[in-house]
Formats: C-alpha cells, sequence, structure tokens
C-alpha cells in the first residue's frame, strides 16, 4: 500500500481490473508468472498468537520447495511452496497447517484460502514487443522465499533507470540481478 501511494504521489496512472491491450511509448510490464514452476497455496488468518517466522523443508509438506507460517500483528501467513506434486496441493496444506500447528501452536481464526504460482527462469531478453519486462514476467524470482518482491523491485528500478537515463536494460540485470 506504502508503494502504491508514493507512485501516485509521483504521477503515475495505477490502474486495477483494467487490462492494456495497447501500449504507445516506452513502458515497462509487469503482468507477473505466466507459467507455474512452483505453487504456493495456504491461508491467511486472524490469530491471537504472537509474532513470529518459521519456515520447514520437508517433502511431505512441499515437495521440493518449503512450508511457512508468518505472524505479525494478529495476523498470519501459512502455505505450502511445492515444485512438484501440484495434483496433491490439498493434502500439503493439510499437513503443513498439522505441522505448524503441533510445532509452535499455531491458531487460526477466520482462516480464508489463497493461491498463486511462481515462473522462474533466465531470460535471453527483459524486452517483449519492444517493451521492458521486469519481475517474474521477465522470470526473475527471488531466490528461496523472497516472493518475487526483491527481484521485482530491483528489476523495476534497473527498467526506470533505463527509460529515464537511456542507459542498456539488458546488461543491467544481467550486471545486477
Amino acid at each position: 500500500f506504502g508503494l502504491l501511494k508514493q507512485a501516485i504521489a509521483a504521477g503515475a496512472d495505477v490502474r486495477f481490473g483494467d487490462r492494456a491491450t495497447k501500449v504507445d511509448g516506452p513502458a515497462v510490464l509487469a503482468i507477473g508468472p505466466r507459467h507455474a514452476d512452483a505453487i504456493a497455496a495456504g491461508y491467511v488468518f486472524e490469530t491471537d498468537r504472537p509474532d513470529g517466522s518459521w519456515a520447514a523443508f520437508d517433502n511431505a509438506l512441499a515437495p521440493l520447495g518449503y512450508a511457512y507460517l508468518l505472524i505479525h500483528e494478529g495476523r498470519g501467513t501459512v502455505a505450502s511452496c511445492m515444485f512438484t506434486g501440484f495434483k496433491n496441493q490439498a493434502e500439503h496444506v493439510r499437513r503443513t497447517v498439522a505441522f505448524f500447528r503441533e510445532q509452535v501452536g499455531l491458531e487460526m481464526r477466520e482462516a480464508k484460502p489463497f493461491g498463486g504460482f511462481a515462473n522462474f527462469r533466465l531470460p535471453r531478453t527483459a524486452v517483449q514487443g519492444g517493451h521492458l519486462v521486469v519481475g517474474e514476467q521477465a522470470g526473475f524470482q527471488d531466490a528461496l522465499a523472497g516472493f518475487g518482491m526483491r527481484y521485482a523491485l530491483r528489476s523495476g528500478i534497473l527498467a526506470a533507470r533505463s527509460l529515464i537515463e537511456g542507459t542498456d536494460y539488458t546488461a543491467a540485470w544481467r550486471r545486477e540481478i
């Protein structure tokens, strides 16, 4: 929310639920991942448990991936981030919740399911249709539990600098990402 407020204050035109079908002039594209190399499924919830962050590496919870529990100021997220076994995601989430209940006393109220997917690749180029591409749309994904935010922001900064300063975006992301 803080980044959105800063962008609007700086004069950005931010639109939600309004898919761009044509882009005139310079633009940075950031629609997110296109394919699922990994998926995350779990719950967001309310809790009285103290703040904390936990991770578990167990194929029974998250095949070839990791499970996590994050709690901050009465709100929490628990998820299984798996790189295979997608068809059994409900079972992996069930096991993940049971694991954190047993290990740290997880308690959830008003739990709401969520899910998402990630795409990882090293692109030959991060330009599509003449436009610079950032974040997971370009294939940039943070290593281990980065949730995509670090590289999304970093590649966005590099793309913006490229447009503003006329620098080579490809050289910049290859050097820094």
